[in-house]
């Protein structure tokens, strides 16, 4: 639950089977969320709800003696979408999307290729976890409206000493013309507020230096840089020199799995944000 009334729960079951050769991951779940959008290119959002309803499965087959898997993956969702704003920005919003308000299924039938040589799972300090996947919405496995979803997630760390990381993220999303506004992506960065820059193709750069101070503490710095781009969209535009900075500490919370709790500051464009991180920052990016 969240401060705006917004609420979810859900369930996620993952694991391996045939000796560690196959690797699956599912669940579901339902939620309520109010989430904002920024439409036009304007610093001025207004909110929207979704009510949704969602499962999903990936099964992947892990190449023996190799970090690299690869594997199908399907995905259903429910949204019912309302639009919270007034005015005529809202009603040109409203004009435009129309056709997604109201309860709505999407279906989606994908493939994803993954590599993770990660030396722990949950706050790396070593190692490279990539994913490249791609996502079909279409009528003929029951999905309301026919698109796209595409994405390239990279995450690399390398050691430098006994006390010194340093770690790097790329991530590059993009989705065809007939999408529902949100599911478009946005910049994903620390200093950024979640929906505020989105378009048909969202670039996220992020970099970051970690010091270990002692067996349990640690700081970090981190700065990324973000864009957007925009082919066909006539709700959101094109968006660049989107620069973040930003630093925090960590606890070492549980040393025989490497986890971490933290909190980071982060400033962006517009304004200061801040985190409670548990694991790495990226972690949910990871998979």
């Amino acid at each position: 639950m969240t401060g705006n009334g917004s609420w979810g729960g859900g369930f996620l079951q993952q694991g391996s089977f045939a000796d560690g050769n196959f690797l699956y991951r599912l669940g579901g779940g339902i939620a309520d969320v109010t989430l904002p959008i920024f439409p036009f290119g304007g610093s001025n959002g207004f909110d929207y709800e979704d009510r949704v309803k969602f499962g999903f499965a990936n099964l992947r087959y892990r190449v023996p003696d190799t970090s690299f898997s690869f594997g199908p993956r399907f995905i259903y969702r429910t949204s019912d979408v309302a639009l919270d704003g007034e005015g005529p920005v809202a009603e040109r919003v409203t004009d435009l999307v129309d056709r997604i308000i109201d309860e709505h299924q999407y279906v989606a039938v994908g493939i994803s290729a993954h590599i993770d040589s990660r030396n722990n799972q949950f706050t790396p300090t070593d190692g490279i976890n990539a994913i490249l996947r791609y996502d079909d919405y279409s009528s003929a496995w029951g999905s309301d409206q026919d698109f796209g979803v595409s994405a390239l997630l990279f995450h690399g760390f390398h050691e430098l000493g006994e006390s010194w990381s340093a770690g790097a993220k790329v991530r590059l999303e993009g989705v065809t013309s007939n999408a529902p506004f949100f599911m478009a992506p946005a910049v994903d960065l620390r200093g950024v507020q979640y929906g505020r820059y989105q378009g048909d193709t969202a670039l996220s750069l992020e970099a970051e230096l970690r010091r270990q101070l002692t067996d349990r503490w640690a700081v970090v710095a981190f700065g990324g840089y973000g864009e957007t781009f925009v082919s066909s969209s006539k709700l959101y535009q094109a968006e660049s020199g989107i620069w973040t900075l930003g630093g925090g500490v960590r606890y070492r919370l549980a040393r025989k799995f490497g986890i971490d709790v933290g909190l980071d500051f982060a400033r962006g464009p517009d304004s200061t944000i801040f985190y409670i991180q548990f694991g790495h920052a990226w972690a949910q990016s990871m998979d």
